[in-house]
């Protein structure tokens, strides 16, 4: 399990940062400055896309986000108010958590009560977390973190399992994707949310922290429960098990959760779908193109005539014809020149 703490210091330069203070089941000795690696790279989701973690929380407003990403699950508890720093600071500190499961089943359930227990009581856990949690002003960063205590917390979640594994089936998880209006900080300054908060009472908050106990998470990639304000029903509806924002449509009045129309099974088929579709024209393109290359090649003597046998024959010259003089139409005879000793027709001169 790898853990990641946010906080700040006193001083201006000491503002808020990610601490990475645990990895692979050890404290690290100098914790570093680093954020925890799903706040920056994007997860996989059941429907073969991408997304990014910050597309399901905004700054400065109160999440819990549990997702799992090749076979790890992450668990972000956003911006937990502190009581007695703030009260010594003079003005609001906050507290976020994070935790990487690392394919371990153990872990994931710790992680799944730990987010349980942030949405039964979203005040008493952050005044838990804020104990362990303290001024420092011999380091850079401004704060410090109980070690022990804060992994005794953490371990402890096990011990909370409502249901055994091993003799009750009951705890398998309800595939069924769905949503729900709800406000997670009852104390809210926004109109809206204080109605909504009156008419839930965080109903859908505490039923999602009940179910969290009792049952299995999903198996598939992707954002599982996201439960945050001000992020819009368009994001969460596509990719999440369960989503609870201020922002889905009011369901109050059917006293019971919205269901996504299809559930992840069908999802991933119709994914397969599409997929297959696009590797089929793939391959009938190529084919085509093959084809096409194939008949445009120039072919050398295609039709060969066959050799005839060589003779000596001399060339025959080619015949010209006689050219035929026809008579004048207007032709005169001329009279015959008699001179002496001369014969013209005989050619005889004496």
């Amino acid at each position: 399990m790898d853990i990641y703490i946010q906080s700040c210091g006193k001083k201006e330069t000491q503002d808020y940062r990610w601490l990475k203070i645990y990895e692979d089941d050890k404290w690290l000795q100098n914790p570093e400055r680093k954020d925890p690696p799903f706040i920056s790279n994007p997860i996989k989701t059941i429907t073969n896309t991408q997304v990014q973690f910050s597309d399901f929380y905004k700054p400065s407003t109160p999440a819990v986000i549990l997702a799992r990403n090749n076979q790890e699950l992450m668990l972000l508890i956003y911006w937990l108010r502190t009581k007695e720093r703030s009260l010594e600071y003079g003005r609001l500190v906050h507290n976020s958590l994070a935790l990487i499961s690392k394919d371990n089943q153990e872990d994931n359930l710790r992680l799944q009560m730990l987010a349980s227990e942030a949405l039964k009581d979203w005040e008493e856990f952050a005044k838990k977390l804020d104990c362990f949690v303290k001024w420092d002003q011999d380091n850079e960063h401004g704060f410090k973190v109980e070690e022990s205590q804060l992994l005794e917390y953490i371990q402890n979640q096990r011990s909370k399992n409502l249901y055994n594994a091993d003799n009750n089936a009951d705890n398998n998880a309800d595939k069924t994707r769905k949503l729900a209006c709800d406000v997670l900080n009852k104390h809210s300054k926004s109109p809206k949310k204080k109605e909504i908060f009156q008419k839930t009472a965080q109903k859908w908050i505490k039923d999602l922290a009940e179910e969290l106990e009792k049952t299995d998470l999903p198996t598939w990639d992707g954002p599982l429960v996201v439960v945050a304000e001000n992020v819009a029903e368009e994001v969460l509806k596509p990719v999440v098990w369960r989503g609870i924002s201020d922002r889905v449509e009011h369901n109050n009045e059917s006293e019971d959760w919205k269901e996504v129309e299809r559930v992840a099974e069908e999802v991933k088929k119709k994914s397969s779908e599409i997929y297959l579709i696009f590797l089929i024209m793939f391959v009938s393109c190529l084919l085509i193109i093959a084809v096409v290359l194939l008949l445009r090649q120039p072919q050398n003597n295609p039709n060969p005539q066959p050799s005839l046998p060589q003779t000596h024959l001399s060339p025959t010259p080619p015949m010209i014809p006689e050219a035929q003089i026809q008579p004048s139409p207007n032709a005169q005879m001329t009279p015959e020149l008699t001179l002496p000793g001369l014969k013209t027709r005989g050619f005889l001169i004496e």
